[in-house]
């Protein structure tokens, strides 16, 4: 009977691991805000979407493909090497194709996609945003998002929802 509770475990093992991201750890950091937006909320909201409102609809649009965002931001100089150094490597093991890099005095913004079903469409969209600054003026901003994403319209809806760094992605956009 072990064996068999074993094996179980190492078929879904995989699974359930899969399912948590590298970037979870920041979530507990008490010097890293995080918000958590999950698949579940992105339907929800999607089903109270106004009826009319053109540009609305498109929002919800977006948002009904999502499947979860998650940001991370922090002052803290020691929080904000590491949270480059674990996108650096995520960034790496995944294999995300760099969509865009910019650098203005001391920031730097950095996007990656993991490609979807055509050139308009990723699976994955990472922005990481790193300011060297000193004191007060060093940040460390990780945005991840995964589903079914339109790079045509993440930008308008992220600057809707306030994301930090969507300033970025029109930019993106353009650049593609």
């Amino acid at each position: 009977m072990k064996t068999i509770y074993t094996l179980i475990v190492l078929i879904f093992a995989p699974f359930l691991v899969s399912s948590q991201s590298v970037f979870d750890e920041f979530e507990n950091d008490d010097e890293v805000m995080s918000v958590v937006v999950t698949q579940k909320a992105f339907k929800l909201m999607s089903r109270f979407a106004p009826k009319g409102d053109k540009e609305t609809m498109e929002y919800f649009e977006v948002i009904d493909q999502l499947n979860d965002l998650k940001v991370y931001v922090t002052k803290n100089t020691k929080t904000s090497d590491k949270m480059k150094l674990v996108a650096e490597k995520y960034i790496s093991s995944k294999k995300l194709v760099q969509l865009m890099r910019m650098k203005e005095d001391k920031k730097n913004v950095m996007i990656y996609v993991k490609e979807g079903v055509n050139d308009d469409y990723v699976e994955e969209l990472l922005m990481f945003i790193w300011n060297k600054g000193d004191g007060s003026q060093r940040q460390g901003i990780i945005v991840s998002l995964t589903g079914n994403i339109d790079l045509n319209k993440i930008s308008a809806l992220t600057s809707h929802m306030n994301i930090p760094g969507s300033e970025y992605l029109n930019n993106a956009k353009k650049n593609k």
